[in-house]
């Protein structure tokens, strides 16, 4: 089997920073894109450490001095190498979330993932988050993930339709993500490799502009030219505008074997998904970092980043890179002092306290999500949710509904599970209209509000429940074609009932 790669990723139209971050070990047939989020908050750091994480992971692995966490994966039907893409990647979510708990400067950044590994005569595909990979086999194209997004679960819960979705305003709000919590849920699927099948991994800065359609048509025009294709996308993406960073790595497969799937109990699931970790699994994850990277890796991604917090110029950043550098070989040198490494040996950190909590949200419109600091806490919103462990700081906590705009409330978690609740969370209203006419309407003649026509028989008195109007200013009108015959504005109040004569 033969394997062609390119690769190519963009920074885009509107963004001044890139956090993808693009990763392969060609030895093993290991591919990966990963799209950082965060910005300043080093969004492109932890696409950096997944991507360095995973791919350290799997050429370490066969040393005889790692181990695996494979016993925790018996129940799925996996092969060894797919086990160690999944240890892999949750490995990486470990590191980035500890990163993200030491240096404060550092919370809020996060990755998604999509990677694959070729194993024999399949493709182990695994992912977290909104990037993609498709396969284009005999000039049809086809997505092999699923995005880990509010507006995906919308549609597939068939709250919105597809219609719906392209228009979406909260597209980029994921529920699923590496670093964002010390647990990880990773979806993983095994396809088999033909001839001249075709593989792109890519980030949403791609598919958030180009349809899947244009992208199968971008692969057959290329006619097999990969940097040609991986070119012409990017210029795809930034020609609609480029409104984020895009990345791009193709795989051209030449395979003369059948693959074959051994799923034994997933025999029927297209998709494979991995629960997160027990606390026993994070305890062997933290073992296994300990001996992959040492405090002083850590120190120093914290120092870089500090550093580059303050400045983004970015040769000055790799003065200071430089500089670093020599004063640690320097620090080195000095310490070789037998004397001066009791010393250090003497040294001990307190660990910081890591503590959750709880807070209690009256009044919840019916079909609301709770979100906390933008990802989906629940799929049902109950009256009292559970705070996710961190540090003390603030929690931003967003009830969302398709209908009407979010609210937000701010609550303030410290030590002891006391709660500091900032502001008070206003809920859109449910309100009844009661609409009464005084004199008969000509025949064709609507109702609308908000412009929105309403089906109703406008020539009786009715009882309207509006469930999608929010509280503040609203219009009602009376329209037969394209002439106005009434129009009035109104204002609602929380849980009010509202009469209006239509005159």
């Amino acid at each position: 089997m033969l394997v062609r790669m390119a690769s190519r990723t963009d920074v885009g139209k509107k963004r001044s920073l890139n956090e993808d971050m693009i990763g392969e070990y060609a030895k093993e047939d290991l591919y990966l894109v990963c799209d950082g989020m965060g910005g300043q908050a080093a969004g492109d750091l932890a696409s950096a450490v997944a991507v360095e994480t995973v791919i350290n992971y799997i050429k370490l692995i066969k040393n005889e001095n790692f181990y695996s966490l494979r016993p925790e994966l018996k129940g799925f039907a996996l092969s060894p190498n797919a086990c160690n893409l999944v240890e892999a990647i949750r490995l990486a979510n470990r590191r980035i979330f500890r990163l993200a708990v030491k240096y404060p400067y550092l919370r809020g950044m996060g990755t998604t993932v999509v990677s694959v590994f070729l194993d024999g005569n399949d493709i182990c595909i695994a992912h977290v988050g909104d990037s993609r990979i498709y396969r284009v086999r005999k000039g049809s194209i086809e997505r092999l993930t699923q995005d880990h997004s509010w507006v995906n679960e919308l549609l597939q819960d068939r709250e919105i339709n597809e219609e719906e979705a392209k228009n979406f305003k909260q597209k980029n709000v994921i529920t699923r993500a590496l670093g964002t919590k010390q647990t990880v849920k990773v979806d993983v699927k095994i396809e088999p490799l033909l001839n001249n099948d075709l593989f792109i991994l890519c980030s949403d800065g791609l598919t958030a502009v180009v349809e899947d359609e244009e992208i199968c048509r971008i692969v057959v025009e290329s006619k097999g030219d990969i940097n040609l294709l991986c070119e012409r996308l990017i210029d795809l993406a930034n020609e609609k505008g480029g409104p984020d960073n895009i990345s791009v790595e193709v795989l051209m497969i030449k395979n003369d074997k059948k693959g074959i799937i051994n799923r034994k109990n997933n025999i029927f699931e297209p998709m494979i998904i991995i629960p997160e970790e027990d606390s026993a699994v994070l305890q062997l994850e933290d073992e296994l970092l300990a001996k992959m990277y040492s405090e002083a890796d850590d120190e120093k991604i914290g120092i870089l980043l500090n550093k580059k917090k303050r400045w983004h110029n970015p040769l000055l950043f790799s003065g200071i890179v430089l500089f670093l550098s020599f004063l640690m070989v320097l620090v080195v040198l000095l310490w070789k002092n037998p004397e001066k490494k009791e010393k250090v040996k003497n040294v001990s950190f307190t660990k910081e306290e890591i503590i959750s909590g709880k807070v209690k949200i009256n009044s919840i419109p019916p079909g609301a999500i709770i979100f906390v600091d933008g990802l989906k806490l629940l799929k049902r919103t109950p009256t009292e949710i559970s705070l996710p462990e961190r540090r003390e700081k603030s929690y931003k906590i967003t009830l969302k509904r398709i209908d009407y705009k979010d609210g937000s409330v701010n609550v303030f978690v410290v030590a002891n599970d006391e709660i500091k609740i900032c502001e008070t969370l206003v809920p859109q209203a449910q309100i009844n209209f009661v609409l009464g006419f005084e004199k008969e309407l000509p025949p064709g003649a609507e109702i609308y509000i908000d412009n929105q026509r309403l089906s109703l028989d406008i020539g009786q008195l009715r009882v309207i429940q509006t469930k999608d109007l929010a509280v503040g200013n609203h219009s009602i009108k009376i329209a037969k074609g394209n002439e106005i015959l009434w129009i009035k504005n109104f204002s609602l109040a929380l849980d009010e009932i509202k009469s209006i004569v239509i005159e």
